[in-house]
């Protein structure tokens, strides 16, 4: 579980960061998003949103749970905690889904719900 946790704050780090071509080697080429506002994303279309993220202080990963696991699959659900720089703050229940291919960990599926959002 830590190596799907230490990918989940790479992942993390490279969206907030605007690291487009980490993300796209970390995901599989079906990758599916369904973020927290119900908006469904392709990768592609995922990618295309990708920007630094300039207004964000910081996001905190925890809480990691694996739901299942296998040698080439597993799903982890987390607690993300988005804090920016003006004190507006978005807590999110993430589940991800996972696939091992050529060795290495992929994210082929995320789904974002909301807990909480405090502007």
């Amino acid at each position: 579980m830590s190596e799907l946790m230490q990918l989940e704050k790479d992942i993390t780090n490279a969206a907030v960061q605007g690291d487009i071509s980490l993300l796209a080697s970390r995901a599989t080429d079906d990758f599916q998003i369904t973020n927290y506002d119900g908006k469904v994303q392709t990768k592609n279309e995922a990618l295309a949103d990708v920007k630094k993220e300039s207004n964000i202080k910081d996001v905190l990963i925890s809480d990691g749970e694996l739901l299942s696991f296998s040698e080439d699959s597993a799903v982890l659900k987390y607690i993300e905690v988005v804090r920016a720089k003006n004190g507006a703050q978005a807590k999110l229940s993430v589940n991800d889904t996972f696939v091992k291919k050529d060795g290495k960990w992929l994210v082929k599926s995320e789904q974002q719900t909301m807990i909480k959002l405090t502007r």
